[in-house]
């Protein structure tokens, strides 16, 4: 989201959220269905299992100490309470970062390349869309909370910047 003000961000995430609620709410049949069943390496969440090799994993690799431990502690924790397995219930784009979007002003008039879609779990495309939505991710973060009923407490809690450094502003 590069070079939008504040408003237009909100305006945009809006639309993006309703647009992809309506996907998650498309039941898809004959070939439609059957593509986005099949199986592929998404590089989404998959498993409590794989999301802790994973973590073992950038542990090996981290020969220099370059990753803060508690950051480590923290991936360490959110695996222990990971689901077994990601869930597979709707269909997903699982690629909607911003550069897949075209916008024109404050309107989303598409949502291009589906080359990733399949029937997956709704929380990918909500992180697609936050993670890349720059300085405006805790403006988007609250329109993906609002529109997906998450609690007022986890909506206020503090966001990391994209930078990675400390609190948005």
């Amino acid at each position: 989201m590069p070079g939008v003000d504040g408003v237009t961000a909100r305006a945009l995430a809006e639309e993006a959220v309703q647009r992809l609620n309506r996907l998650h709410s498309w039941t898809p049949t004959g070939h439609a269905d059957q593509t986005l069943r099949e199986p592929l390496d998404q590089g989404g969440f998959a498993s409590r299992a794989a999301l802790f090799a994973e973590v073992e994993n950038l542990t090996t690799l981290d020969r220099h100490g370059t990753i803060p431990p508690h950051l480590l502690a923290g991936l360490t924790a959110i695996a222990k309470r990971a689901p077994l397995h990601a869930r597979a219930v709707v269909p997903v784009h699982a690629d909607c970062h911003w550069g897949n979007w075209l916008a024109r002003g404050r309107s989303v008039t598409a949502l291009l390349d589906f080359e990733w879609a399949r029937i997956g779990e709704p929380v990918d495309d909500w992180f697609f869309l936050a993670r890349f939505s720059g300085p405006h991710m805790e403006t988007v973060l609250n329109v993906i909370a609002r529109a997906t009923a998450t609690s007022r407490r986890v909506r206020t809690l503090p966001c990391p910047r994209a930078d990675g450094r400390g609190q948005a502003s």
